[in-house]
């Protein structure tokens, strides 16, 4: 029982991203040579999973019944036997699932799990929602409870290369879930390649993906590096995202060296940014990568937020460690310094990717 609850325990923390550098490795190890554990994980992750658009389901049902929809079947028949479903797990689990599962239960809440779209009622992620649904009562159910899964894209945001290997950053919100991500760049000659999830951090909200392309194709070098410097308050900054189907430009400074809520991870900004600007680069004078951008404040377009720097450093350091992984090899300098903005922004623009995310 005692190794039961300590499992549940240490696939709690690895969910939540609180495992240290040596903790992941050996958590890695651990999910790669005991088929049992795996399984745990995967029982775990998808439990949450569940839990998730359960309470998904109950917000859009609260906006139907304010909407005066009626629907074709009763709602709380789904409820039920959701609860029902779940009554049954309960019961029919060993002593130890039972208190494992409590265990759980109890952490998620204490940890805000539940609470999250509570904390987080005034940030608004960037990522843009595709999935165009339609507003009649017959599509709103289908949408809702058909049974047949479908593979559409969800959302679109904004990537950048970090290493000419095909390494790129985005962020965590923008691809969980997701069951295929395309990369596009919008250049002269349009580039178009699958990507996969390397690498992730749910707490600093980072993705690192890997194109999937063939290994004799070359990205080039790339131009800039990441900052190992902090920001100062007031300095300029700018971005380049894929809040429309081209590239945007947005410029402003460094208003706060924390974010929402006085968050250590991220800085705030005045760069305007719009839903498809998530995972896009925030940049220096010097075309230094200083942060990602990853939200705003729900009711002001020019209070943007963006994950810092060192953070992505850190994944990138913890990737090193890992054995198992390729090794990142980033760029040592940075060919864009010297130029003016316009020259910079042109010369960035081959490296700023599209992010699709189908589930």
């Amino acid at each position: 029982m005692e190794k039961n609850i300590h499992n549940q325990e240490i696939i709690d923390r690895y969910l939540r991203d609180e495992l240290s550098k040596t903790e992941l490795v050996e958590f890695n190890k651990k999910m790669f040579a005991n088929a049992e554990f795996a399984s745990e994980v995967k029982e775990q992750q998808e439990l949450i999973e569940s839990l998730n658009q359960y309470v998904k389901v109950k917000k859009i049902k609260k906006q139907l019944q304010k909407s005066h929809l009626e629907l074709d079947q009763p709602y709380p028949l789904m409820v039920s036997r959701f609860k029902r479903n779940v009554r049954n797990l309960v019961f029919t689990s060993s002593v130890a699932a039972t208190i494992a599962l409590a265990a759980v239960f109890g952490s998620l809440y204490f940890a805000g799990w539940f609470d999250y779209n509570k904390n987080v009622s005034s940030y608004y992620e960037l990522k843009k929602d595709i999935e165009n649904l339609s507003s009649t009562q017959q599509s709103i159910w289908k949408a809702l409870f058909t049974t047949e899964k479908k593979t559409v894209i969800k959302y679109s945001g904004t990537g950048f290369l970090i290493s000419s290997q095909g390494y790129l950053v985005t962020n965590y919100h923008l691809v969980k879930n997701s069951d295929t991500i395309f990369i596009t760049n919008n250049t002269d000659s349009l580039i178009k390649f699958s990507a996969k999830v390397v690498y992730k951090s749910r707490k600093a909200d980072i993705a690192i993906l890997k194109a999937i392309c063939d290994s004799a194709y070359s990205f080039g070098p790339i131009p800039f590096v990441i900052s190992q410097s902090d920001v100062t308050l007031g300095q300029d900054v700018f971005t380049l995202g894929f809040s429309k189907e081209d590239v945007v430009f947005g410029q402003g400074t460094i208003n706060s060296l924390s974010g929402f809520k006085s968050d250590t991870i991220a800085y705030e900004t005045s760069v305007p940014a719009n839903p498809g600007n998530s995972g896009a680069p925030l940049l220096d004078e010097q075309g230094n990568i200083v942060g990602i951008i990853s939200g705003r404040h729900s009711k002001n377009v020019s209070s943007t937020f963006a994950v810092k720097a060192k953070y992505l450093q850190c994944l990138i350091n913890e990737m090193a460690a890992d054995s198992t992984l390729e090794q990142i090899i980033l760029p040592s300098t940075s060919s864009i310094k010297w130029l003016d903005k316009t020259d910079k922004v042109k010369k960035l623009q081959p490296y700023i990717f599209k992010v699709e995310v189908y589930q």
